[in-house]
């Protein structure tokens, strides 16, 4: 296996033990659950806890990707899939048929 490494205060170090420090320094991080409840696309219900609406979208075969994983992705050179037809198209589509 290769090492990687990181340039960081003027030196190389390895870049596990930098995203270490790195992520033992942003300190603690609290995920809410939704105030209100929030439909998924993935499997049609309205979950007002973030872990059930994560375990749906898992069982559904799903993948949930945010912003920073998409930008992770251009930046590899991988452009994140749009294979389905934007949302706002769908909504209109569904709200005229009523």
């Amino acid at each position: 296996m290769r090492s990687r490494f990181v340039w960081h205060d003027g030196q190389w170090m390895p870049r596990a033990e930098w995203e270490a420090q790195r992520v033992a320094a942003s300190g603690v991080s609290i995920v809410r659950d939704f105030t209100d409840a929030v439909w998924n696309p993935a499997d049609g219900q309205h979950h007002t806890s973030r872990t059930t609406y994560e375990a749906a979208t898992r069982a559904a075969g799903c993948v949930e990707i945010g912003r920073t994983e998409a930008n992770r992705m251009r930046e590899r050179g991988n452009q994140p899939a749009h294979t389905m037809p934007p949302v706002r198209d769908t909504l209109r589509r569904f709200l005229n048929e009523g």
